[in-house]
């Protein structure tokens, strides 16, 4: 994997950052951190709702990085709600599976009613599982232009689709998971005007 960018980049690159008013998170490999489960011999990802349906709840802590990491994430997750932004989950897994995920851990709070999006929300299935293009959706219906939205995901697919279309700014995950220092850098980018 690639090292992590100094910053986020993408469409206001070169230009004055404007304070974010959403940040849209990927899921697996982002705010998860899967784990290969011996007993199923498969990924605990997201795109296998069964799976994680019936993952127990050490599993589903272990698979979100242990304790240490969700407190991390909150922390990070109060102060960029706290500052009035937006919070969504688009992810190519089961909408589903991350809610399950998300609530066993006590982290599904920070995204409301349609924040937490996968391939069975049919937006996405309009969108024809195009990240960048979900993410142009919500930014057109909320007014949003491209340097207020920060969407972060581990897939350099996904992100340079966005980057190549100009849609947000982006941050690339480099590592399985959204680390301390990844978490500093978002905040950073959050409270830039």
């Amino acid at each position: 994997a690639a090292s992590a960018p100094a910053a986020p980049r993408g469409a206001s690159s070169g230009l004055a950052a404007e304070r974010l008013k959403c940040v849209v998170f990927d899921f697996d490999s982002t705010l998860s951190t899967p784990q290969f489960l011996e007993r199923f011999g498969k990924w605990a990802i997201a795109d296998k709702p069964m799976l994680c349906q019936s993952m127990t709840e050490p599993e589903i802590w272990a698979n979100l990085g242990g304790a240490e990491r969700v407190a991390t994430l909150k922390a990070m997750l109060d102060r960029l709600r706290d500052d009035g932004l937006g919070l969504y989950v688009l992810s190519l897994g089961f909408a589903t599976a991350i809610r399950h995920h998300l609530g066993v851990v006590g982290l599904d709070g920070y995204f409301g009613e349609g924040r937490v999006i996968g391939q069975d929300t049919p937006a996405f299935q309009r969108c024809k599982y195009v990240k960048a293009a979900l993410i142009e959706e919500l930014m057109q219906h909320n007014e949003w232009h491209p340097n207020v939205v920060l969407f972060v995901d581990d897939s350099a697919k996904n992100i340079g689709e966005a980057d190549r279309r100009g849609t947000c700014d982006t941050f690339r995950v480099a590592k399985e998971g959204l680390d301390a220092a990844d978490c500093g850098r978002i905040l950073e980018r959050a409270k830039r005007r």
